[in-house]
């Protein structure tokens, strides 16, 4: 009986345990969350930052007809940042997916951690009926052992 009690309180301690995780983990979610939010606007930033220089770009050769060593040193100045901030774009649409895939392994974790709380649960609740069992059957016992001892006493 004291072993059931020792397993049913183990037992509530490992499902303190998946809860505090649990919570970390869905933390750890809407951080993710937040950050993904985050680089998409920066994406959404950058993709119109981008469109506005190939639109300056544009002009800048369509316009260069007499000063061109001017309009070449802008539409090189152009490219350049067009280049570095293609490369921004890519470096946020890579943290994004970083951002995605980390979100989905901490998702995986929490159901996992959802379904051993489960088990542990149906567990803890088996071993409480079964100590419910053996404690009746405990007292039933001691009654007829009672009851058997005074018929001597008597």
């Amino acid at each position: 009986m004291t072993e059931l009690r020792f397993k049913a309180d183990g037992l509530e301690k490992d499902k303190t345990v998946i809860q505090n995780e649990k919570r970390e983990l869905e933390d750890k979610i809407n951080y993710t969350r937040e950050n993904i939010d985050e680089e998409e606007r920066n994406v959404d930033r950058l993709e119109k930052a981008n469109k506005k220089l190939q639109l300056e770009l544009l002009e800048v050769r369509e316009a260069a007809t007499g000063g061109q060593d001017q309009e070449a040193d802008a539409v090189l100045r152009l490219e350049r940042e067009q280049k570095r901030l293609k490369q921004k774009l890519d470096e946020q649409q890579d943290r994004q997916a970083a951002f995605a895939t980390e979100k989905k392994k901490v998702e995986s974790t929490i159901e996992s951690q959802r379904e051993e709380n489960r088990t542990l649960d149906d567990r803890v609740a088996q071993l409480r009926e079964e100590l419910n069992k053996y404690e009746s059957l405990h007292r039933e016992l001691e009654g007829k052992l009672d009851s058997f001892l005074s018929q001597f006493r008597s």
